[in-house]
């Protein structure tokens, strides 16, 4: 048993997505991947936790902070967001080690509503950030900004940690911070 977020959005209830990336060591992951099968029975319990949720009646304009497996929650968010035709400005930022681990690249490389960033850069052809994120990436994104966002950050502990202690070192209040955390 594991917990993952949920990657579907209200437009495509009530099928619930999931996408679960693959460890090559991973009891369930390499169970997901390897073998189970289309049509085989899972038994799904949840949710547990807590999360976060984002609806078309949130007018702010939204910044979400993504690292690793983070995205899930925020690519659903961003495609709940796109659904409903919201004017309201949304923002990603995401952090992966490597071009290859990158989840829904097909999607978010070349968006315009996107900012992706590598802490291991593995390819010569990457022209987007490198790095961690830290206060110099944020604030050019806060920057773009007319008003304060509603700030959507989820990963592991320590990331969703470090990204919180930097928005608030920018001047972002704790109300305006909405945290999701594993690991």
């Amino acid at each position: 048993a594991r917990p993952y977020s949920a990657a579907s959005t209200a437009h495509n209830m009530p099928l619930l997505e999931l996408t679960i990336q693959h460890v090559p060591d991973g009891e369930v992951s390499s169970y997901v991947n390897n073998a189970l099968e289309i049509g085989d029975t899972v038994e799904i319990r949840g949710p547990f936790g807590k999360f976060f949720v984002w609806d078309p009646t949130i007018v702010e304009p939204m910044l979400l902070i993504a690292g690793g497996s983070g995205i899930v929650p925020m690519r659903s968010m961003l495609e709940s967001h796109t659904a409903s035709q919201s004017s309201a400005k949304m923002h990603l930022v995401y952090s992966a080690r490597t071009y290859e681990n990158i989840i829904y690249k097909d999607e978010l490389v070349d968006s315009p509503d996107t900012t992706i960033t590598l802490t291991q850069n593995d390819t010569e052809d990457w022209q987007g950030a490198t790095g961690r994120i830290n206060a110099l990436l944020l604030q050019k994104v806060l920057d773009s900004y007319e008003t304060p966002p509603l700030c959507y950050i989820c990963g592991m502990s320590s990331f969703v940690g470090a990204a919180s202690d930097i928005l608030q070192s920018l001047g972002v209040l704790t109300d305006k911070i909405k945290t999701e955390r594993f690991g």
